[in-house]
């Protein structure tokens, strides 16, 4: 399995709509090349927390995508709040501590920075992985993935480092490396986090965030601007007003 840019085909042949009609999650969808075949499904796990509305809704987005676009080739997506389900305490707080700080401004202005300034945000990944790697890699061993999809900016440090264990211990049929994609749901900037130089592909929604992206070291080849997940729904009300 493999991730490009999208084309003008779905995985059953020739897109019904030029790209311009297309939503956005539609898009990342058809960038998704060389699915198993029948009758494994395709198994994607999709990665998310619920700090702030976006992430879920561009889960629930590209989870509807993957769902319209496969045609006969069945798919299974899974959408996990990481933090929630698979870290354990007490990170598995953190989105009700996260709506704390979105009330209070000032705080939630610190913890921005202070795990985006590098000497910081070092130690807060060191934390986090110590403490929450080990329960977080073997959910995602668990759930065994044809692809992991990121929805939100601490999930891809655990999804590389999980992916890479599980290429080494897998055996022969099983030792490529899974597939991590992240998709940037912020648009006008974007968190460091957002940006690990290991990802297959990364979407992101502006210039902007692709220039972020450039600044963290991502290859740019393996960078693709789609814009945001919307839904169909959304996507085609907007065209028609």
């Amino acid at each position: 399995l493999s991730l490009r840019p999208a084309p003008t085909m779905t995985a059953s042949g020739p897109s019904s709509k030029p790209p311009s009609s297309r939503s956005s999650a539609e898009n990342l969808v058809l960038s998704v090349d060389a699915l198993p075949t029948a009758p494994a499904p395709l198994k994607v796990l999709l990665l998310m927390s619920d700090t702030g509305g976006g992430h879920r809704a561009s889960a629930d987005a590209l989870s509807a995508a993957l769902r319209a676009h496969m045609g006969s080739r069945a798919v299974d997506v899974v959408i996990r709040d990481f933090f929630v389900e698979f870290a354990g305490w007490p990170f598995s707080r953190f989105p009700a501590d996260y709506a704390f700080a979105a009330r209070h401004p000032p705080l939630w202005w610190l913890e921005f920075h202070v795990a985006a300034w590098p000497p910081t945000r070092a130690i807060v990944e060191a934390f986090f992985a110590g403490l929450a790697y080990p329960r977080i890699r073997d959910a995602v061993a668990a759930h065994a993935p044809d692809l992991v999809l990121s929805v939100h900016p601490m999930a891809q440090r655990m999804a590389c480092d999980a992916a890479a264990e599980m290429a080494a211990r897998g055996s022969a049929a099983r030792a490529r490396r899974v597939p991590v994609a992240t998709v940037v749901t912020d648009l006008g900037t974007a968190h460091p986090m957002w940006f690990d130089r290991r990802v297959d592909t990364v979407y992101v929604p502006s210039e902007a965030v692709r220039a972020v992206a450039a600044r963290e070291g991502v290859e740019m080849e393996r960078v693709v601007a789609l814009g945001l997940p919307v839904r169909a729904q959304f996507a085609g009300a907007g065209a028609a007003g």
